[in-house]
């Protein structure tokens, strides 16, 4: 029963985002003003073969190796190179894009280009980790960047806090990243 409630809830979302983020025909799609941005998903599901975890949605940037299996939570989602990606976190914090097909349940209903709270512009060179510690692996978002947080302020290992972000500006379609919360405050 209570899978059958979860089941029916997930559903319920699904048609309600649908429902917010269409564009009546004719109509285009601006990305919205940084009041209105659209809440980043909040799902988990598991992927359904190994696939890579990558910082950006191309095959140029770094990358995590992800058995099948692996509970990820995904945000949203884009389109390069061919393939459909998915933003995504894993429960221990490695966070990029993944192979939408390599995934149980994909998201499809938020696009990444107006993914995540609080859109605003970088007010210096922020480097996005893959995972919220220093030693990781990190792409470069330069200052004005328009960037959004996908989730609240983890912290790890360091002691310091980080948010997990998203560059809808970068060279790298979609930049995702940990950075140091106090360096977007």
């Amino acid at each position: 029963m209570r899978s059958v409630l979860l089941r029916l809830f997930s559903l319920m979302a699904i048609v309600l985002a649908i429902g917010t983020t269409s564009v009546p025909a004719g109509a285009t799609a601006d990305v919205p003003a940084p009041e209105q941005a659209v809440p980043a998903a909040d799902h988990w599901t598991t992927t359904t073969t190994e696939v890579w975890l990558r910082q950006c949605a191309t095959f140029n940037c770094g990358y995590h190796v992800l058995p099948a299996g692996t509970n990820v939570r995904v945000y949203c989602y884009t389109t390069n190179a061919g393939i459909s990606w998915n933003v995504a976190r894993t429960a221990d914090n490695r966070a990029g894009h993944l192979d939408a097909s390599a995934v149980q349940v994909p998201n499809w209903y938020q696009s990444c280009s107006n993914a995540g709270r609080q859109l605003r512009r970088s007010q210096t060179e922020l480097w996005a980790h893959s995972c919220p510690k220093m030693a990781c692996g990190y792409g470069v978002v330069p200052p004005g960047h328009d960037i959004a947080a996908l989730t609240l302020a983890s912290e790890e290992g360091d002691g310091d806090l980080w948010t997990l972000i998203l560059d809808h500006d970068n060279v790298h379609t979609n930049l995702v990243g940990w950075v140091h919360t106090s360096d977007i405050d």
